[in-house]
Parts: structure tokens; C-alpha cells; sequence
């Protein structure tokens, strides 16, 4: 148990306690993050890696996914003979982690620890100035794993040796990934913290203070970095950050790319003048809280049917301006809250098959009128058979509406321990299987889930519950989003509640001081009494929860995860920000954003099927709601007068009866996007 005690408690400390996270970019099509490809007898050259000879102390980490596991076969070797090497490999599962300084010594894992068509992370760590049964060290994973005692006693130091460092071999056959060597012997925390993410200069060891006799010198621990993501290298891999080893491949490498993640940042309306920007560049989706349907199936302009609130149309513009051309999504959340009452319709409207109808079409409308990327649909929830098949119901009616455009549809899944929770685990895993086919995402809200001692969301209750989901026959895994939150609740009274925002901010002045738990949880206990809450101890999930859970979902190859909500995180120059730790975990691209089409016609009325009505000679003027920052606009407008336009806004004039298309391209310097609206204007 760490603890760091009132009013010590520095930034400094805090980023060295939770472990300094890099920065990132945003998810789209690629995730610019790759992996190699090795046959048998296909290797990589990295030459005579000195860092390796004579030494006390390294560590080896590479990410493998072999295709079969077969005996003996080397992954990663420096080898001048059987009793003068070091050596990474695996037998038939098993580890052997082979350290043979004018001797055979090995130690290898008791039981198998590797599973083939499964990626993996690996961890060899060697200290001589430990005891014998504590120099080398094995991590799978994350997590040390135990070795069964041989015969030879671990040297003290390496061998010195001028064979080349050789990753694959003759019976290797698989992928390979995140190759990094390093002078010294990492910690089980650096490990488990930075076994997905991308090396930068905030990591412990690779950029460290070292004081000397004469002077405070940095020194870089990070000898070796191969991240494998340059593609246009077929037979060199380049030395990554801050490191000048490259290697030589034997054939011409064969790229893969990764799989690519999601990270959905829920944002309420009274987050969204007060969310820092720079916490955009760290998600893929943002989902805007709420919209709420009218009984009849259209959308009311206000927020929670409040005329006081302010309007949605304004909450939007602000999204999309803080978003800028940044390649993130931009989805309106329909329903949440109560909406299992007719407070908010959706279960009278889910009843009825015309309402269904209509509000599937004004969901898609609202997107194509505001320029956004798709909708996420929250009912909590459904109960009983015959909500069930409503559910199901009207997500099949939302998507008719919405796939055709190429709009994104996701929803919610179980709710909380509680009064809003009307479905039990077993019933919405049943629910999740059957709603699947109808949507892109689907989020497993696990952000308000307790243990018995009441913790919010902890670790090892967040494995179960999406375990639960993941495993279920027939789920498809790659949709599922898992939820953690971005607050603190107090133990003894959970109605008091913290942003997390908050308590790092105490953290940082001494109010509180911080106590992990365990590597499981992270809990804050207030020292002093606050104006916000009583005395007393909040559970919540800091920077090491939050790797956990991301990186336990990456290893089970679910989608990625979503926060409630992102208005809660620290500041993203911090080393706190939890949103920065997820996208530590997840590679997301950066860079920028082609724009989203969407605009609305502001004068005409409108029909039941939402088509423009205007009389012959009438005018219509039409304004563009396109994101992500378009620079130039090309309009068509059959039957009208002008024909086309490339005016932001532009006036047309329809002379003759009938129906008309408009069509809008939008362009940036990213690219662009047509958005084609058919039947939408009726001249009588």
C-alpha cells in the first residue's frame, strides 16, 4: 500500500504514483498502428546489441501472436552458444527465459502461459544483484507469472559476446510487435502501466535523473524501440523514439495493421462550456446528452423538454467549434436518463409502429440537418417480454433510416444497481445478442456498478461484468464499448459525489491524500472537510484503474471503451487526465478530418415526411450545418434558380411544381464529403 501524505503531495509525486501517460490523436478509418509478420526462418538483424553484454541488469518487452506453438522456439536470441547467451523462448506454450553466462541457465514458466492465434505481452527482466530465485523475472500480460527452479544457478551478469540480437527463427511463426530493450530492470508497475503504450519521453525509465558524484545527469534507459508502424520500410525497421538501433529483415517484411478502438466521451449539456478542448484529440466519438423525443415521435428543440434550458442548436455549434477538424465523431444521445417512463416516451413510442417509423426519420433528419456523424439511442430499460421485442422493434426502424445514410447507430446496455434498473444480467446479455445486427457499438454500462463494500467500478468487478458480455455465445465482441466513470462516490453515502476533476485537484493541494489500494482501485480519503462533501472516503478510478480496464480490454479484443463523462477529467496538459491514460492503451489515429455534411432549409414549412413544402415562386433559403471546418461549399438544387451555388448560405427560387433533390459537397483541406437529399423539396 503507497500512501502519500497530506500537504506533500506535489504534482510531481502524483505523476510518478499514477505514471506519466503521452499524448494522442483521434480514431478514424486507420489506426497508423501496425505489427510484422514472421514465417518460419524469416528474421530481423538488430547486430551485436551491447546493452546485453556483461551487464547486471535489462529487460526485454515484445508483443507475439503466433499462428501454432511449437517446442523450443526462439523469439528473440543473442546467442554464441548453448552456454553463452541471452535468450527469449517459447516451448509449447511455455516461457524460457534463458540467461547462460558459461552455463546452461534457464527458467521457465510451470505451466503454459501462451495461447496460440492470441497476442500477447512478454516481459523478461533480469537483476544479478537479487537473490538466484529472484534474477529473472517473467511477466505475460502484465502480470509475473511463476518459474519452476532448474538445476543451474542464474549468473550474476551476462555473458559478453558478439553475436547479433535475432528476433524470430526457424519454428516462429506469428506476428510481432512493440520490440523494446532496456538497460535496466523494470518495475512490475511500469510494466503493467506502459505494456500498451506508445514510449515517450514522460516513461519512468526512459528518461530519467540520475545523480552522480559531480552532477544531476538524464539518462535514457531505453536502448532498443522497434513500434514496427513505418510500412514504408519493407527490409528495415527503424530505431523508434530516442533510440539508434535499427534492424535488417532477411525478407521483405510483411505489415499488418492493427485493429483499430474506440473511445466514446459522453458529454451533458452542462459539461459542454466548460470540457477542455484539448480532451478531443484523446477520444473518437463525442455523444452529446440528450435530446429528447415528443410523445409523437418528433424531437423537442430544448433540452429535458425544458424551455428554460438552453437550446440544443446552440450546445452543438459549441461542439463542433471545440471539435474543429479533428477525426472525431459527433453523435446526438437520444433518451438516457429516466427514460424507461413516459417522461421521455421512448417506451409508448417503441409500442407503436408508426412511431417507431417516425421517430427512426427524425433521428436520421437531425443528423443530416446538423452536420453529425449518428445517434446513441439510451432506454433504461426495457422490461418484460414485450418491451423486449419493442426494443428490438425500433432499433430495427432506426436503422433502416440511418444505415442507408451511412450514419453511425449505437446504443446502451444495463444500468445500474437499482430503481432504474428493470433487466436483469442474463436478460440483457439475451437483449445484446438479438439487438446486434442493428447497430455499430453497443455500450455496457458499467460506470455506476458497486462491490459489496460498496467501491464504484472497481477493477476486478469491471472484469466480471464484461466477461460476462464478451464470452456470451454469439455476441459479437468487436461492438461492445465497456463504460468507466470519471468521478468519485463516497463510500458511506454514495449520493455524495465528485468529479473526478475535483479530487484530483485536492490531490494536488494537499486536501486529500491518495491511497492505491491495491493495484486493483484507486481511493481517495478526504483529510479535511470540504464545502462539497462531508469527511469521509470516496472510491473512484484513477489513472491505474483506468490503464487496467483499458488494457484488459484491449487483451480480450473488445471495441474500446466509453466514459461518464469527459466534463470530469483533469485538464489534458496533466499527467492525470484519465482520458490521456485510456488513449495510452488505445492506439487512435491523429491527424484531421474530412467534413460532415449537413444542412437544413430555413423558411417553407414541413410535411409529415419531412419534405420542404413551397409554393411555385416561392423561395427558400438554405443554410449549411456541415462539421468538422469546411473551407468551400458546392451546392445542386434541381428545379431551382440558381441551379448551384458555392455560397455558404444561398436563396433559391423554385418556378415549377414538382420534387427536387438538393445536394451539398463540403471540402476541406483533408478532403470531401456529398451529402444527397432526395425528395426533400415539394413545390405546389
Amino acid at each position: 500500500m503507497k500512501k502519500i501524505i497530506k500537504n506533500k503531495v506535489t504534482l510531481a509525486i502524483l505523476a510518478v504514483l499514477n505514471g506519466s501517460l503521452l499524448a494522442g490523436g483521434a480514431a478514424q478509418a486507420s489506426s497508423d498502428d501496425y505489427s510484422v509478420n514472421l514465417k518460419p526462418y524469416e528474421t530481423i538483424n538488430a547486430g551485436d546489441v551491447t546493452v546485453l553484454d556483461g551487464v547486471k541488469q535489462f529487460s526485454i518487452e515484445v508483443k507475439v501472436k503466433l499462428n501454432t506453438l511449437k517446442s523450443y522456439t526462439k523469439v528473440i536470441s543473442k546467442q554464441e552458444s548453448r552456454t553463452n547467451r541471452v535468450q527469449l523462448q517459447i516451448n509449447s506454450g511455455r516461457i524460457v527465459a534463458i540467461i547462460g553466462n558459461n552455463a546452461n541457465s534457464f527458467r521457465t514458466t510451470l505451466n503454459p502461459v501462451i495461447q496460440a492465434n492470441k497476442w500477447h505481452h512478454i516481459a523478461m527482466v533480469f537483476d544479478g544483484d537479487l537473490v538466484n530465485e529472484q534474477r529473472v523475472k517473467v511477466y505475460v500480460d502484465g502480470e509475473e507469472v511463476q518459474l519452476a527452479t532448474n538445476r543451474s544457478e542464474m549468473p550474476t551478469m551476462t555473458t559478453s559476446t558478439a553475436a547479433d540480437l535475432v528476433v524470430g527463427s526457424n519454428k516462429f511463426d506469428g506476428s510481432i510487435d512493440e520490440l523494446r530493450v532496456w538497460d535496466t530492470a523494470l518495475s512490475a508497475q511500469d510494466i503493467s502501466l506502459w505494456r500498451h503504450g506508445k514510449i515517450n519521453d514522460t516513461h519512468a525509465e526512459q528518461n530519467k535523473e540520475v545523480i552522480t558524484s559531480t552532477a544531476t545527469k538524464r539518462v535514457n534507459s531505453l536502448k532498443l524501440y522497434w513500434p514496427f508502424n513505418d510500412v514504408a520500410n519493407t527490409t528495415i525497421v527503424p530505431a523508434g523514439v530516442n533510440t539508434n538501433i535499427a534492424g535488417t529483415a532477411s525478407s521483405t517484411l510483411s505489415y499488418v495493421e492493427n485493429p483499430n478502438y474506440a473511445i466514446y466521451g459522453y458529454l451533458p449539456s452542462y459539461r459542454v462550456n466548460s470540457v477542455d478542448k484539448d480532451l478531443y484529440k484523446h477520444i473518437s466519438h463525442v455523444i452529446f446528452k440528450s435530446i429528447k423525443p415528443n410523445a409523437d415521435g418528433t424531437l423537442h428543440k430544448h433540452l429535458n423538454g425544458n424551455d428554460a434550458k438552453a437550446e440544443v442548436a446552440t450546445f452543438m455549434r459549441t461542439i463542433k467549434a471545440d471539435v474543429g477538424d479533428k477525426q472525431v465523431k459527433i453523435l446526438a444521445g437520444i433518451g438516457g436518463g429516466h427514460a424507461s417512463t413516459n417522461g421521455e416516451h421512448i417506451p409508448d413510442i417503441a409500442a407503436n409502429a408508426d412511431l417507431r417509423a417516425a421517430l427512426a426519420k427524425n433521428v436520421k433528419n437531425y443528423c443530416l440537418d446538423n452536420g453529425l456523424d449518428g445517434i446513441d439511442l439510451n432506454w433504461e430499460f426495457p422490461s418484460g417480454a414485450t418491451e423486449y421485442n419493442n426494443w428490438v422493434a425500433l432499433l430495427a426502424a432506426i436503422h433502416a433510416e440511418l444505415n442507408p445514410q451511412g450514419l453511425i447507430f449505437t446504443a446502451s446496455f444495463r444500468g445500474r444497481n437499482g430503481s432504474f434498473s428493470h433487466i436483469s444480467e442474463e436478460q440483457t446479455l439475451k437483449l445484446a445478442k438479438r439487438s446486434q445486427q442493428y447497430l455499430d457499438l453497443m455500450i455496457i454500462q458499467l460506470q455506476n456498478r458497486y462491490d459489496a463494500a460498496g467501491n464504484l467500478a472497481p477493477y476486478n468487478t469491471f472484469v466480471g461484468l464484461i466477461d460476462d458480455y464478451a464470452d456470451y455465445p454469439g455476441i459479437d465482441k468487436s461492438k461492445l464499448l465497456a463504460s468507466t466513470p470519471f468521478l468519485g462516490v463516497n463510500i458511506a453515502n454514495q449520493k455524495y459525489k465528485l468529479r473526478y476533476n475535483d479530487i484530483a485537484e485536492k490531490v494536488r493541494h494537499g486536501e486529500f491524500f491518495d491511497d492505491l489500494s491495491g493495484p486493483a482501485d484507486d481511493v481517495a480519503y478526504n483529510a479535511v472537510s470540504g464545502s462539497r462533501s462531508p469527511v469521509g472516503n470516496y472510491s473512484l478510478n484513477g489513472v491505474n484503474t483506468t490503464v487496467k480496464k483499458a488494457s484488459y480490454s484491449k487483451d480480450i479484443a473488445i471495441g474500446g471503451m466509453s466514459v461518464w463523462e469527459m466534463g470530469n477529467d483533469s485538464a489534458e496538459y496533466r499527467d492525470d487526465s484519465l482520458l490521456k491514460a485510456m488513449h495510452q492503451v488505445f492506439p487512435l489515429v491523429g491527424g484531421k478530418s474530412v467534413p460532415t455534411p449537413g444542412f437544413t432549409a430555413d423558411s417553407g414549412t414541413v410535411d409529415a415526411d419531412s419534405t420542404i413544402l413551397v409554393n411555385a415562386g416561392g423561395s427558400i433559403s438554405f443554410t449549411d450545418n456541415s462539421s468538422h471546418q469546411p473551407t468551400s461549399w458546392q451546392w445542386s438544387f434541381a428545379g431551382g434558380s440558381p441551379a448551384t451555388s458555392t455560397n455558404q448560405v444561398e436563396t433559391v427560387t423554385y418556378d415549377v411544381a414538382g420534387t427536387y433533390a438538393v445536394s451539398l459537397t463540403v471540402t476541406n483541406a483533408n478532403g470531401h464529403k456529398e451529402l444527397t437529399r432526395e425528395a426533400y423539396i415539394r413545390v405546389k
